[in-house]
């Protein structure tokens, strides 16, 4: 059997991602929306431990700033 690659995009773009945080198990909901063929999808969102949750948001972070540091938060005013 032969495996070919997906010619362009293999990936859906994220565009929102809700967090709740239950502090009963010390866990965090993630809850995802990514666009896809023309719509705005959302997942069933996974669940992370704390630690593991805040290591992940940080790396999301640094891969979408433009120097490759910590993103700095949008200014209100």
């Amino acid at each position: 059997m032969e495996v070919r690659q997906v010619a362009g995009l293999t990936y859906f773009a994220l565009t929102r991602c809700e967090v709740d945080f239950n502090p009963a198990l010390d866990r965090i909901t993630l809850l995802p929306t990514y666009y896809a063929f023309g719509c705005e999808y959302a997942s069933r969102g996974f669940m992370l431990d704390r630690n593991d949750a805040f290591a992940l948001i940080a790396a999301i972070e640094k891969a979408l700033s433009v120097d490759g540091g910590p993103a700095a938060p949008p200014s209100r005013s």
